[in-house]
């Protein structure tokens, strides 16, 4: 069984490997073995599903999903290979740098402590759960196990019987796959968790380079600034101990976060904090790919491809919907607009006419309930408007939770000239869901 996992794991990340080498030829080494693996897992985790669907008759469709899986996308690339074994290898084979396997290891400590540290057990089997790791955490380890250990294929909700759930479905499905396959469940959920953290950081220090921004300093800067928060947590926990040793040896104790808005009734939220990465474990993955997606169509805007590949990227970005809804929808705007900004209009209505179609389709057997779930959440908005009172202003909101953030990154905006064109509609999307 363990076999049949390392296959599956290993075929992925080459799949997402020659896709990605399809696209576009030329990536950094670093952002490749990352991309690898975000693409490969986007691509074969839905058709291991798709497949064991098809054959829940044998009573064991995980099993023979993956087995089917491997053995088809196995064949394809035997015969990819055939086909190919006269054409010399023209990539460059040096293994990553020395500062770049520095990275590595540090993201992978990072994201090992950061993970073990909020879910972990012992010998008699008592699991351990951070005590932010609260709402979707707990659904997710319902979701994984209900596809692990009993029948839930085709998958609905565990809970409710007959409610579609497609918020971050793949996500846990990936994680009930390991564990099904003999991997214990801290290590099904803490394994995918730390491999998308860490290509999650990967990613962020390749931006620059891919942008053509030189140093290796830089990249170092935007994952220290990723894993840290731009908000004034510090200064006022200070403003409310006071500066003493006392003070300073309280950082290492703190067993919660001093403000966990709106939970706790501070401006300050809990969403700007490292807590989104371990209490929602899709949500690394679902952006690390998104960024990827949008590199690879930033790469694809400037040259002349044919509409199929925007037809492509379209169809992934739409599957999207299934990692994390609203992650799709942000980075199908942000796209969009990418080639708006090229003035690739064409392939840009090729793109959303793919992502709108994926989306669509997927959505029509549940469009009874969707309707239902729709009354239902506009009955619970206006229930919490009606009893709700806010005792902060939105820029105060802003202030405490961004700092000075929006003036250095304006700042480095600026400074980037002509080589800012590729970020604006990312600037876009984050004044827009600042606004939201």
């Amino acid at each position: 069984m363990a076999l049949i996992l390392i296959l599956f794991i290993l075929l992925s990340w080459y799949v997402g490997y020659l896709g990605l080498v399809w696209v576009v030829p030329k990536f950094p080494k670093l952002f490749l073995l990352a991309g690898a693996f975000l693409a490969g897992t986007a691509i074969v985790v839905p058709i291991i599903y798709i497949l064991s669907c098809a054959l829940v008759i044998t009573h064991q469709p995980l099993l023979w999903g993956t087995i089917a899986t491997i053995a088809v996308l196995g064949s394809w690339l035997l015969v990819l290979r055939l086909r190919n074994n006269k054409k010399k290898e023209t990539r460059n084979k040096e293994l990553v740098t020395k500062n770049e396997l520095l990275f590595i290891l540090f993201s992978l400590s990072f994201s090992s402590w950061l993970m073990f540290k909020t879910f972990h057990g012992n010998a008699s089997g008592l699991l351990f759960v951070g005590s932010n790791n609260i709402f979707d955490f707990g659904l997710s380890l319902g979701l994984i196990r209900s596809i692990s250990s009993g029948a839930n294929i085709p998958f609905g909700s565990p809970f409710f019987a007959g409610f579609p759930m497609f918020y971050h479905f793949f996500f846990p499905f990936y994680c009930a796959l390991w564990e099904y396959f003999g991997v214990p469940i801290i290590w099904a959920v803490n394994g995918p968790s730390i491999l998308s953290f860490v290509a999650f950081l990967a990613v962020i220090y390749s931006i620059p380079q891919i942008f053509g921004i030189k140093g290796k300093l830089v990249g170092w800067i935007a994952v220290l600034l990723t894993i840290t928060h731009p908000t004034l947590t510090f200064w006022k926990y200070i403003n409310d101990k006071g500066i003493s040793m006392e003070t300073i040896k309280g950082f290492w104790q703190i067993h919660t976060y001093p403000f966990a808005g709106p939970f706790d009734g501070s401006t300050i939220s809990i969403f700007m904090t490292l807590n989104n990465y371990i209490n929602q474990r899709h949500l690394a993955f679902a952006i690390a790919l998104a960024l990827v997606l949008y590199i690879v169509a930033w790469q694809v805007v400037q040259k002349k491809r044919p509409w199929h590949v925007s037809a492509f990227m379209g169809v992934s970005v739409g599957f999207m919907f299934y990692w994390n809804v609203v992650i799709c929808v942000a980075i199908a705007i942000t796209i969009f607009l990418l080639h708006v900004m090229y003035k690739k209009f064409k392939t840009g209505m090729v793109f959303a006419g793919a992502v709108g179609v994926v989306i669509v389709f997927s959505l029509i057997p549940h469009i009874p309930t969707l309707i239902e779930l729709a009354h239902f959440v506009k009955f619970m908005s206006l229930d919490s408007l009606a009893f709700s009172q806010r005792s902060w202003s939105f820029w105060t909101y802003l202030w405490e939770n961004l700092g000075v953030l929006p003036f250095v990154a304006s700042i480095g905006y600026v400074i980037l000239g002509k080589k800012r064109t590729p970020f604006f509609p990312m600037v876009v999307m984050f004044i827009l869901l600042s606004l939201s």
